[in-house]
């Protein structure tokens, strides 16, 4: 008699945090079973083996081989594998992730879920794509309007009931250089001109949260322009002072506040706070480059109103613009990525 498996979701981890968060985010919101973390990877990604990896994955699904003879192939090509079952789905994102999610998931039943448009493996051999504003799939069975995020909108509702919100808090969240930007002195100083002003004009209290990519130097000139002058009214949270047990959570930042800054370099940060259903305004250097993550999902998001781009170079000469595109124009996200999660047929 076979023992019944519990299913699981096995998702398939890069070395990206923002990706990862992802991946995990949606698998726990697909309500399949135990989520099954692993940094499993093809041990070359070498287009020389891609026919070797086309033939395992016939010779698993076609032939019959001993479970023993099976996994041994598998472990000849996969670094970390693990072994999947018929109640099992198998998740990933990104092309070099699509053979070691294949060569899991063949011959044992599991089901095959990808984020984003395949390029390496034909789409027939999906049981369900998943598309997103930066990855967008015309026919995917899951289609997200926003990128998953690290918590979902009642999760933000819960805290921001449990705190005390001040109407006058505005929220900060800046990212770092990364593929198409890159930052300055000068936008820096532009940040903060900006933060003082709206402190001193408009009685604005700000909670500013810096991340892993803003580096040192940049966090050194925030704090001492930010801390020495007295018409700062705030709070600044510094990635480099912070250690995991005690960092505050970007959910908590965002719960104080009524309006978000967030720089376009980062897409897990853009998509939390359009989550959040505050008005969001992007933030970016002048000369910004396309990045293939980042942009589009920056784009679409301005396209439908849930948030306001603007040049950093320029943020003192938008204060107006902003005001009118919160009233006029701003208009949030209806539905939290989370609902359109599940679907009827997942289920084992």
């Amino acid at each position: 008699m076979t023992k019944k498996t519990e299913p699981r979701v096995v998702v398939l981890l890069s070395k990206y945090h923002g990706s990862n968060q992802q991946l995990l985010a949606i698998a726990k919101h697909l309500n399949h079973g135990k989520v099954v973390p692993i940094y499993c990877e093809l041990r070359s990604r070498s287009k020389v083996f891609y026919l070797l990896y086309r033939f395992i994955l016939w010779i698993r699904e076609v032939s019959g081989l001993s479970p023993k003879l099976s996994n041994l192939l598998i472990r000849l090509v996969l670094r970390n594998s693990i072994q999947c079952h018929q109640s099992d789905i198998v998740l990933a994102k990104t092309p070099p992730f699509e053979f070691p999610l294949h060569l899991l998931a063949s011959g044992s039943g599991a089901k095959a879920y990808f984020v984003g448009n395949p390029k390496r493996i034909t789409r027939d051999k999906y049981d369900c794509l998943i598309s997103t504003p930066s990855t967008q799939i015309s026919d995917a069975e899951i289609q997200l309007d926003m990128m998953p995020t690290s918590f979902t909108y009642e999760e933000f509702i819960n805290t921001r009931n449990s705190l005390a919100v001040d109407s006058n808090c505005w929220c900060l969240l800046i990212g770092g250089n990364a593929r198409g930007f890159s930052y300055s002195d000068v936008h820096w100083k532009e940040l903060v001109d900006y933060v003082i002003d709206s402190c001193v004009s408009e009685n604005i209290r700000w909670v500013i949260s810096t991340s892993p990519r803003t580096g040192l130097e940049a966090e050194d000139y925030l704090k001492r322009r930010l801390t020495e002058n007295s018409g700062f009214s705030g709070d600044l949270h510094l990635w480099s002072e912070g250690v995991s047990e005690n960092r505050v959570s970007v959910i908590s930042l965002l719960a104080q506040a009524h309006r978000v800054y967030v720089t376009e370099d980062s897409a897990s940060m853009l998509s939390e706070a359009v989550n959040t259903r505050m008005p969001v305004i992007s933030l970016r250097p002048k000369k910004s480059e396309f990045n293939s993550l980042t942009t589009p999902l920056v784009e679409y998001h301005a396209s439908k109103n849930r948030s306001y781009r603007v040049e950093i170079e320029d943020l003192k000469t938008q204060a107006t613009s902003i005001e009118s595109w919160e009233i006029t124009a701003f208009s949030p996200i209806e539905s939290c990525w989370s609902k359109k999660l599940f679907r009827e047929d997942q289920v084992s």
